[in-house]
């Protein structure tokens, strides 16, 4: 009988133990996801403000409203910044091509300071741009590049950069392909 009242002690102690185990980790748990709760607003802060200056190298302006809630992002941008009767747009279909363009760049390179890689892609990112959005595009860039020396950037473009990167010192390794469909005789 004293022993099985010793067994009956020992699992009301080990019960006991899983109960303050599982209540800690509850609490440290609760703990860390008002945590990240409260950096992911921040990153949400931190993003708007990137990409409002982004845009803000070609006289546009722009918020990003993350709803974290509902799990929705909402886009407004004003093309003309300066402009205090220039109408601010949600709708990607009210902007230019190039405007587009530029704008979906923004939002990219606003988003990419989250993402920890060793390497960044962009394809066709200057589809539309004319050439005023196309350079300050490779501008902003190449000074992404110049202050990520860790990273490695690929850019792939049908567009010739080699404009936008004369004056670049030391000039960028550019790869040029071969056309795909052969010249027209």
């Amino acid at each position: 009988m004293v022993s099985m009242m010793k067994k009956l002690q020992a699992r009301k102690d080990e019960l006991l133990i899983c109960d303050r185990t599982y209540a800690e980790l509850k609490a440290s748990f609760s703990q860390r996801y008002k945590h990240w709760c409260r950096e992911v607003k921040n990153k949400g802060k931190q993003a708007a403000l990137d990409f409002n200056l982004r845009l803000s190298r070609k006289q546009h302006a722009g918020t990003l409203v993350f709803d974290h809630d509902n799990e929705t992002l909402k886009l407004d941008v004003a093309r003309n910044s300066q402009d205090t009767k220039a109408k601010s747009t949600s709708d990607a279909r009210n902007l230019s091509g190039g405007e587009r363009s530029f704008t979906t760049l923004c939002f990219e390179l606003a988003m990419w300071e989250f993402c920890e890689t060793p390497f960044r892609v962009l394809d066709e990112f200057d589809v539309y741009m004319d050439d005023t959005y196309r350079k300050i595009a490779v501008d902003t860039l190449l000074e992404i590049c110049e202050s990520q020396p860790s990273r490695q950037f690929i850019f792939i473009t049908p567009q010739d950069m080699h404009p936008f990167l004369k004056r670049r010192d030391p000039m960028p390794r550019v790869v040029k392909m071969n056309d795909v469909r052969p010249a027209a005789a």
